[in-house]
């Protein structure tokens, strides 16, 4: 798992890296592998946050589990900004403070600092419902990203197409060329 730290600081460090967080590593230092039925593979893990700790590593040559929580802390403060764009542009400022405050106390909000793909998925969905209503094209970019990244960035296809109908009101005959920006 990279260096081993020593002292108090490593001791609380290396705790972070359980379970998921495991694979994760495992897929930016040996790439995916498949032995075959009954033995344990990383391919159901998605690629995009390896490929950013990844290319984090390569780039600033700090190592990969230091890497993986910079992107993690990262994304969810990357998350908690564009949940606050979000919410001031749907419901106003009062209502964003309140999102970001509970989103950043709530009990598994704990969690954003494991080296884990999900706070980088919660930062791309954001980014993308952001988006949605201006720049599909933007919008359908990060939900790639979203998709890359957990299984449920999928589900935004939904919400672009819900978006899409709504601003050409349910008439598909106004519908132009950047519904492909959408899928």
């Amino acid at each position: 798992m990279g260096i081993k730290r020593i002292g108090f600081s490593g001791y609380l460090l290396d705790r972070w890296f359980y379970r998921d967080s495991q694979w994760y590593l495992t897929i930016v230092r040996d790439g995916y592998h498949y032995y075959g039925a009954g033995h344990r593979s990383a391919v159901a893990f998605f690629p995009f946050y390896p490929l950013l700790v990844k290319m984090l590593n390569t780039i600033s040559s700090i190592d990969i589990t230091i890497c993986a929580m910079i992107i993690s802390n990262v994304a969810f403060l990357g998350a908690l900004v564009y949940l606050h764009r979000l919410c001031t542009m749907e419901y106003g400022e009062s209502v964003a403070r309140r999102a970001v405050y509970y989103m950043a106390i709530f009990p598994t909000a704990f969690f954003s600092f494991a080296p884990i793909a999900s706070r980088s998925s919660t930062a791309e969905h954001c980014l993308a419902l952001l988006y949605a209503p201006a720049a599909m094209v933007a919008a359908g970019l990060f939900g790639g990203l979203a998709a890359a990244t957990r299984i449920l960035g999928v589900l935004l296809a939904i919400a672009f197409a819900w978006e899409y109908l709504q601003r050409h009101r349910f008439r598909p005959l106004s519908f132009r060329l950047d519904v492909l920006g959408a899928s």
